[in-house]
């Protein structure tokens, strides 16, 4: 055999292997171990045009209407008739629900005015386990809110049970459920299989709703300890989706990576069971999720880490609001994000802002936050974002969607960072070893996909790792002087250099089976290598 021959194989084989690690023009990248979902952002909301037909004043409703046009939603297909349901992800609870054909659709003119939660209101009904269901307060709901239209909320898919011979109801207490934003909804639990992607798991567990005031379903993705059946009477734990992909071998590690994607983009993504090391900048590093909830739970039940500082940049100066030691929720269900009184005041008064009672929402001049940065110290690790990325003009005003998250007594200060911060960063959820990572996210359309076996690859421990303890006493501002560029262009950069990555694509790093340049070395990248591929042209050649 020449030389020219055995080129021609080495080009048949390495052609072979690029169709095998990214699939088909136009088809979804094969990467067993792992499995990816593509989500929209969908800005259409049903919920703007009812609360408009109820004709609350535009300054009381105008943050709310921002809110509910954004959330993050993907189709999923239930029972054996496949009926299309579209839900939110959610990594701040842990339980799938659908609509039924009939579900009352309520109005409820209480979920709209939760711009300050308590953690005695809507939380306290979520966090703590050994409460009932809400059968009672279902009930009078139902006679108190105005339903909302008959098919307002099957507007995005609805299942028929009665219609799917794989359904079966579970003989348990009825599903109900109260959200931080004060959304609600009540039905029963069964199982049936659902299409996710390309994967159809049999027999999960979820909840047909029959009464909500929401207008999509949810599919929660976070520990088992959250699950609303571990409360009341007959309270037991069971197998979620993210579980249940680890049980089946479809993932080794009940972990996801979450990337939102910038604001200009419609669609994002999370990936089961892998990273994809092109989504972030810099160095994946590990924060523990902490117990928040000590007297009720044994471990963590939900996605907390504990957020340390957050630093405004402006001019070239950085200015610390003070070191302090907050529970901080990661919560992809929630728009916006909600910070305690003792980091949004001081927050606001450093960025300019003034607070109006009519709107319940800050505000500043549309002039003033160009060059204005923030930057999320979580155990050591800093993600930093736009003051941009916070901020809804309505009418030639520029209100900050930063809300206070009120609390009981100082001890028991909660943040919860909403989409309006996560876009910022690459995410990785690991429920197995109970531990979140954290980078800063690049708006990168290649892949870099790495399956995770036992460990994330390539991630380290945060600085502050160890440091677990909440507490609330504020330590002493500080102010320093930055070198180089202002804190918009650090910004701007960041987002161009995403639009310009390398010329080697995820072609070169799927055939010769290393990562991006910047990312180090790893022995565990899927496709094949091309020591591999040397093998079999050399076994080749023997043959002839």
């Amino acid at each position: 055999m020449n030389v020219s021959t055995c080129i021609s194989i080495l080009s048949l084989i390495q052609a072979i292997t690029a169709i095998y690690t990214q699939g088909y023009p136009g088809k979804r990248t094969i990467n067993p171990g792992s499995l990816k979902l593509d989500f929209k952002v969908d800005r259409e909301s049903s919920r703007r045009s009812i609360i408009e037909q109820y004709g609350k004043r535009d300054e009381e409703v105008l943050v709310q209407l921002y809110k509910e046009e954004l959330y993050y939603s993907l189709d999923i297909y239930v029972g054996s008739n496949r009926d299309k349901c579209n839900v939110m992800l959610d990594t701040g609870s842990s339980d799938l629900w659908v609509m039924s054909p009939d579900v009352y659709c309520a109005y409820s003119s209480s979920s709209y005015n939760k711009r300050a939660i308590g953690k005695d209101g809507s939380l306290a009904a979520i966090h703590r386990p050994n409460l009932p269901p809400h059968r009672r307060a279902f009930t009078e709901k139902k006679a108190q809110d105005k339903r909302a239209g008959a098919t307002t909320c099957t507007k995005l898919g609805s299942f028929a049970t009665s219609k799917s011979d794989s359904f079966k109801l579970n003989k348990t207490d009825s599903f109900s459920i109260s959200y931080l934003d004060g959304t609600y909804a009540y039905g029963e639990w069964g199982h049936d299989q659902v299409l996710f992607g390309n994967h159809t798991l049999s027999s999960l567990s979820l909840a047909v709703v029959n009464l909500t005031d929401s207008y999509f379903g949810v599919l929660g993705v976070g520990p088992a300890g959250s699950e609303t059946s571990t409360r009341g009477g007959k309270s037991y734990e069971y197998e979620n989706f993210p579980m249940r992909l680890k049980s089946e071998g479809v993932i080794n590690k009940n972990a996801y990576s979450l990337f939102l994607n910038s604001v200009e983009e419609k669609t994002g993504s999370v990936l089961f069971g892998a990273v994809d090391h092109s989504k972030y900048s810099g160095t994946l590093q590990k924060v523990p999720i902490i117990n928040s909830y000590p007297e009720y739970f044994d471990e963590p039940a939900y996605v907390n880490i504990v957020l340390n500082d957050i630093k405004v940049e402006n001019s070239n100066v950085a200015t610390s609001l003070g070191k302090v030691s907050v529970s901080c929720l990661m919560d992809s269900g929630f728009t916006n994000t909600y910070l305690p009184a003792l980091l949004l005041e001081p927050l606001m008064e450093q960025i300019g802002a003034t607070y109006s009672y009519t709107a319940e929402a800050y505000y500043l001049d549309c002039d003033k936050f160009d060059d204005i940065s923030l930057t999320f110290d979580f155990s050591g690790v800093e993600i930093r974002a736009p003051l941009s990325d916070f901020i809804f003009k309505y009418k030639g005003q520029c209100y900050v969607l930063l809300f206070e998250m009120q609390d009981t007594y100082e001890s028991d200060a909660y943040a919860v960072m909403g989409d309006t911060f996560l876009r910022n960063a690459y995410v990785v959820y690991d429920l197995d070893d109970l531990e979140i990572l954290l980078a800063q996210a690049n708006y990168s359309k290649n892949e870099d996909i790495e399956v995770i076996q036992d460990s994330v690859p390539l991630a380290v421990q945060a600085a502050g790792y160890s440091q677990t303890s909440i507490h609330t006493t504020i330590g002493r501002p500080s102010t320093t002087t930055l070198l180089g560029s202002s804190p918009l262009q650090r910004t701007s950069q960041r987002s161009a250099g995403s639009q310009s990555d390398s010329a080697q694509s995820t072609t070169t790093a799927a055939l010769t089976g290393s990562p991006n340049p910047d990312k180090g070395s790893s022995a565990s990248k899927t496709g094949i290598p091309m020591t591999a591929l040397c093998l079999v042209v050399f076994s080749l050649l023997m043959l002839m």
